[in-house]
């Protein structure tokens, strides 16, 4: 297994800088899952679990002197061929969300770190709520990150630009983006802020399409025929997308690529791609009616 480059997944010359601070017998990492005590950490030689060390748990006078997903730390060893790791020190954070600590009292509690980027998600039916808006761009200022709005579900809207232009009014200097999972370039809008070494955090209700926007970005060409985590076609599969509207979905694109190949390609050209689609566009057909549930009589 090769190297991982750690620069991709956020690490700065500034923490490279403060690692050398503590000299050469520990390790960069960062936190990708927590669960209570026991962390995943990530360094350049793959994930590994870990644990806080007696000094560092000792000098914590708060929740938020432990570490927590996306935090930069210094663990004792690159591997876990000895066991796993210990959290030696936590570095800086350039951003950190926070929440007030369960109980009576003021204690905050720190839920993430070093993110570069906030999409704050809200669905353009039944979810959208300026007064919501609000709140979360608050908290994301508040954390140190870039806040974006991100609007899903266009196609079940029906007054699209006047809830965009409420929003605009609003946002104080964040964008504002579209989304809709039933257009072929849907997430276009959004695929500049994903940029190698930037870290993104997902906010919003249950049910506005957080999942969606990371599962089906996971493919930024994906046709929803045989690509894996295809959300499109898991909606599908689950009774959440009609099949029929996907068809005839589907149809339209076609309809727009007929067009495009009669001005650009050859006859020969057309013909043989059109029978590579229709191929492809046959064999999901199939895995989607034979996934699809069954109508309950």
């Amino acid at each position: 297994m090769g190297k991982i480059n750690l620069f991709d997944i956020g690490l700065s010359e500034q923490y490279v800088q403060e690692d050398a601070v503590y000299g050469d017998d520990l390790h960069l990492a960062r936190v990708s899952a927590q669960h209570r005590e026991i962390y995943r950490v990530i360094t350049e030689n793959g994930e590994m679990r870990a644990v806080v060390s007696g000094r560092l748990s000792y000098a914590a006078s708060a929740a938020a002197d432990y570490p927590v997903v996306g935090d930069w730390v210094l663990v004792d060893r690159g591997d876990d061929r000895s066991g796993s790791a210990i959290i030696k020190h936590i570095l800086t954070r350039k951003s950190c969300f926070e929440r007030k600590a369960a109980g009576k009292g003021y204690e905050r509690q720190v839920i993430a770190a070093n993110i570069d980027t906030v999409f704050i998600c809200m669905s353009l039916n039944k979810d959208y709520n300026l007064r919501r808006a609000e709140r979360y761009l608050s908290i994301a200022w508040d954390s140190g990150a870039v806040p974006v709005f991100v609007l899903t579900k266009a196609d079940l809207s029906e007054d699209t630009e006047a809830k965009l232009a409420e929003l605009q009014s609003v946002a104080f200097g964040a964008d504002v983006v579209v989304t809709s999972s039933m257009s072929a370039d849907g997430y276009d809008s959004i695929t500049k802020y994903l940029q190698r070494g930037k870290t993104i955090a997902f906010i919003g209700s249950s049910g506005v399409g957080k999942s969606t926007l990371i599962n089906d970005c996971y493919f930024r060409d994906c046709r929803h025929e045989s690509e894996p985590k295809c959300a499109v076609r898991k909606a599908i599969e689950d009774g959440l997308l009609p099949l029929k509207r996907f068809e005839n979905y589907k149809k339209l694109q076609n309809e727009m690529v007929f067009v495009e190949r009669k001005s650009t390609m050859t006859a020969a050209q057309s013909e043989k791609q059109k029978i590579i689609g229709m191929m492809g566009s046959l064999d999901a057909r199939k895995q989607l009616s034979k996934n699809k549930p069954k109508d309950k009589r």
